[in-house]
C-alpha cells in the first residue's frame, strides 16, 4: 500500500511518515510537494531524508493533476491532501482550489469504488468548508511547533480504508 501526501510546506511533515508507518507497517509514504514558486527546486533528496519518506516529488500547477492521475490509477494508494496549498493566494470560492477541484472530480467519478482522498488543514477559516464538502474524509490536524500533527486514527473512514487495503 502507498500513502501519498500533497503538501506545500513539506518540512511540516517531519514525523508524519513515521506516524503513518506506525499505524500501517510496510506502507510506502510518498510526498507530493506542491511548489508553484519553485522554492524547493533541488531540495527533493534532502527533504526525502529529513521526512523519512520513500519518495518526494516536486509538482506545480501545470503537472499536479497529471501526477495525481498517475498515482490514483493504482487502487492500492490512499491520499492525504493539505487543504491550503495555494500559498496565501486569495481564492474566494473554496471549490476553485486546485486540490479541491481534483478531489471533487474523483469523488464524482467513484462509481462504487472506495473514495481514497482525505483532507486536513490547520487553517481555521477552511475547517468548516472541508467538513461541509468532504464530511467523513476530513482528518483533524494541529500544529505541534513547526510540525504537523494529524489525528489519523481519529478518522474512522481513513482507518477503515487502511484496514481494507492491508487485508488485500
Amino acid at each position: 500500500m502507498r500513502i501519498v501526501i500533497l503538501e506545500d510546506y513539506p518540512e511540516r511533515l517531519v514525523g508524519t511518515a513515521e506516524q503513518l508507518n506506525d499505524i500501517c507497517p510496510g506502507c510506502e509514504v510518498e510526498v507530493l510537494c506542491y511548489d508553484p514558486q519553485n522554492d524547493y527546486g533541488e531540495k527533493a533528496e534532502e527533504l526525502r531524508t529529513k521526512l523519512l519518506c520513500n519518495t518526494i516529488t516536486i509538482v506545480d500547477y501545470w503537472n499536479l493533476e497529471e501526477k495525481l492521475d498517475e498515482l490514483y490509477s493504482d487502487p492500492d494508494t490512499l491520499f492525504l491532501f493539505d487543504t491550503d496549498i495555494d500559498r496565501g493566494a486569495v481564492i474566494e470560492v473554496f471549490e476553485y482550489r486546485i486540490n479541491v477541484r481534483y478531489a471533487l472530480k474523483k469523488r464524482d467519478d467513484a462509481d462504487n469504488q472506495l473514495y481514497r482522498i482525505w483532507f486536513y488543514t490547520t487553517v481555521e477559516h477552511l475547517k468548516r468548508a472541508i467538513e461541509r464538502t468532504f464530511g467523513e474524509h476530513v482528518i483533524v490536524a494541529g500544529q505541534n511547533g513547526a510540525s504537523l500533527s494529524l489525528d489519523l486514527e481519529g478518522c474512522p473512514t481513513f482507518v477503515e480504508a487502511l484496514g481494507l487495503h492491508q487485508a488485500v
